[in-house]
């Protein structure tokens, strides 16, 4: 069993904000959900998307923590005995699922990019020319193994839908990078304690938002822009009509897909 000993209830014993989320992703398709991302965080940004891109702050203000812990509590349960009930997150507020991803994110092991392209990727901030940045990025990021890459992609498309409200939610890519820039992006523990990375936050800031910005180009066929271009582009109030439709009709399967493989698994 890939996730740890049986407690005695149905449930393995292990905490799902504390392990590799390639570990956990393994455990929850030994548990019959077939997901490139986990439950959480599919869960947390499917509900977002559906009720919540315009609430002003989403990240940035802080929740009623005993709401917190139940959520993560509950989380933990129904990860561990394998339901998958979106009931648990259903009736939560915006600013609990938005802490409770951040902690999910904040709190693994490894960040979402591997330790080994670190150096390579803080040495882009020296390119001047942000075209040329943004290859050199993406060229990193399509080799990434698998899982890593599939969970950049799907946190990072994630955070555009929700700058494609930051009119209404004030959440920026800037205010997002800084958010979950330093989680997604930094060196080995004993490297964090040193003069040196203190000084290369901003630099994981600025690429964490430059990769949310051209997120289009890097994961998909979107057009590379200069810095003057893609700021001249107009709103895309369309786009984000959509995503908030799209979210809803995507949160309501997710839903009905989890109770189905619930009770297949359960059969």
């Amino acid at each position: 069993n890939g996730g740890g000993r049986d407690s005695g209830d149905g449930e393995d014993e292990f905490d799902v904000f504390g392990m590799p989320f390639w570990l956990l992703i393994d455990y929850e398709r030994q548990k019959g959900r077939l997901s490139d991302v986990p439950f959480v965080v599919e869960a947390i940004c499917d509900l977002l998307r559906a009720a919540h891109l315009h609430t002003a702050g989403m990240f940035r203000l802080s929740a009623q923590r005993s709401e917190v812990d139940a959520l993560v509590t509950n989380i933990n349960h129904t990860v561990r005995s394998g339901r998958f009930d979106m009931a648990v997150l259903s009736s939560e507020n915006a600013h609990t699922l938005a802490n409770v991803l951040k902690i999910f994110v904040r709190n693994s092991p490894e960040p979402v990019f591997p330790y080994e392209v670190y150096n390579d990727l803080i040495a882009l901030t020296t390119v001047d020319d942000v075209k040329e940045r943004m290859q050199k990025a993406r060229t990193i990021i399509v080799a990434l193994p698998a899982d890593r890459y599939a969970m950049l992609r799907y946190l990072v498309e994630f955070l555009t839908d929700v700058y494609d409200f930051a009119d209404e939610n004030h959440m920026s890519s800037k205010n997002l990078a800084i958010i979950f820039g330093p989680a997604l992006l930094h060196p080995r523990p004993d490297e964090m304690a040193t003069p040196l990375y203190a000084q290369q936050v901003v630099q994981v800031n600025v690429l964490v938002e430059e990769i949310i910005n051209y997120g289009d180009y890097i994961f998909g066929s979107g057009p590379l822009l200069s810095h003057a271009e893609l700021h001249a582009q107009p709103s895309d109030s369309s786009r984000s009509s959509s995503t908030t439709a799209d979210a809803a009709t995507t949160a309501t399967t997710a839903t009905t897909t989890t109770t189905t493989t619930t009770t297949t698994t359960a059969t």
